[in-house]
């Protein structure tokens, strides 16, 4: 698993930004190539459409679900109850991320795990 450090820009050397700025510049190089370039509002109105998040009902879910509301940001979070140990429990979840389409999935472990 990779991960970044996060160090602030004045701890940066010049060769280190420097090797950055070229990472970057190869990186939207490669996006820029991947995109499809749309020119008139026609072609936006033609180009595949973003689909809209599902919100399932309640009755679609496991009875091992809790959703709970946010009223101020009309947020929704699903709250699953599992078992670690059990494959049935964990292909449940999974469906459940494929249903929901959350932007964040939190996972909490005992420190036995």
């Amino acid at each position: 698993m990779d991960m970044e450090t996060y160090v602030p820009e004045e701890h940066i050397i010049q060769s280190e930004k420097d090797e950055n700025l070229i990472n970057e510049q190869e990186d939207i190089e490669l996006v820029d190539k991947s995109f499809k370039s749309i020119t008139s509002y026609d072609q936006f109105l033609k180009s595949e459409s973003i689909p809209k998040r599902r919100h399932p009902q309640p009755s679609q879910l496991p009875d091992t679900i809790t959703i709970l509301k946010d009223e101020t940001t009309n947020g929704i979070v699903y709250l699953v109850g599992t078992a670690h140990f059990s494959e049935k429990s964990q292909r449940e979840v999974a469906e459940i991320i494929q249903m929901t389409q959350p932007d964040i999935v939190m996972v909490e472990l005992c420190q036995s795990r």
